[in-house]
């Protein structure tokens, strides 16, 4: 459509690339530690070794890892690669990209190897959902914000020059889709724009950063922060009642998938009706 790109960042090629990375890191840390040092015993010396409170929490950690490798196959290609216009956006460094799903997948990858051990586990996964602070939330919030921002200004700005014969269906799509990854990502947050020409910012560059002190009135980051705080609680309750701690552990995982799933339940769906007004006769 014009000179909004959709189906065409170029930019997160690499991201793509160190995402599967990621999950290739993951499925060999996985795999190979989990039945080398779980598995085989359990084979060898009878399946109902394992309690099933430690079942309850393989289960979990298996949903998790899942749902990780999932989304961000989901975010990537059928969200932000298809809707958002950043051909303008520069992509964080690559040390920075290799950096975050390499730890992501080393941390999961680990979560296996420790699900005979509790103490271990909450341990790891308190570490695990602190980071996620940083990278989930101030990271990724950010970047977010920077790669909607500008594909809004590059859609306003085509809005102003498209040419008499282009469908306002397109437009409208795009214009659904981007409130709909808004909504999703950066709800309630807003955005600073820094530039040398505050007249023109698009003629000189610019750099958008989120205004961080309405994180928390930002549900996602909320999610994060929660997580966060009860995985650091279940933790110190690990020292204490180790069964106590295997469920709420389990339920915490689990708990917090099932709330970003039912985000991105509404999300999706305005996005199926924006490609569906973008391709009337794709089914």
């Amino acid at each position: 459509m014009g000179d909004y790109k959709t189906n065409g960042i170029r930019n997160l090629d690499r991201i793509k690339f160190y995402r599967k990375s990621g999950v290739a890191l993951f499925m060999l840390i996985a795999i190979t530690l989990f039945f080398k040092e779980k598995i085989m015993p359990l084979l060898k010396d009878g399946l109902l070794q394992f309690e099933w409170y430690q079942w309850l929490l393989l289960v979990s950690t298996v949903v998790l890892a899942a749902h990780w490798i999932w989304s961000i196959n989901v975010e990537l290609d059928d969200v932000l690669c298809k809707w958002i216009d950043s051909s303008c956006y520069a992509a964080p460094s690559h040390i920075v990209d290799f950096a975050v799903f390499s730890a992501f997948a080393i941390f999961l990858g680990s979560l296996f190897f420790c699900v005979d051990n509790i103490v271990y586990y909450c341990g790891l996964y308190a570490i695990y959902a602190c980071s996620d602070i940083y990278l989930g939330g101030f990271h990724l919030l950010g970047q977010m914000a920077d790669m909607i921002y500008r594909s809004e200004q590059k859609l306003k700005e085509y809005k102003d020059t498209m040419p008499e014969n282009e469908p306002l269906s397109k437009l409208r799509a795009c214009e659904m889709a981007l409130n709909a990854i808004k909504s999703y990502y950066i709800k309630n947050i807003r955005v600073s724009v820094d530039s040398d020409d505050h007249a023109n910012p698009d003629e000189s560059g610019y750099e958008v950063t989120i205004v961080k002190k309405d994180l928390l009135k930002n549900h996602y980051f909320r999610r994060i922060l929660l997580i966060a705080i009860g995985s650091l609680i279940v933790f110190g309750i690990s020292f204490l009642s180790k069964i106590t701690a295997y469920i709420l552990i389990s339920l915490l995982i689990i708990v917090g998938e099932i709330a970003i799933d039912m985000w991105r339940l509404e999300r999706d769906r305005i996005l199926r009706k924006a490609h569906r007004i973008w391709s009337p006769d794709d089914k």
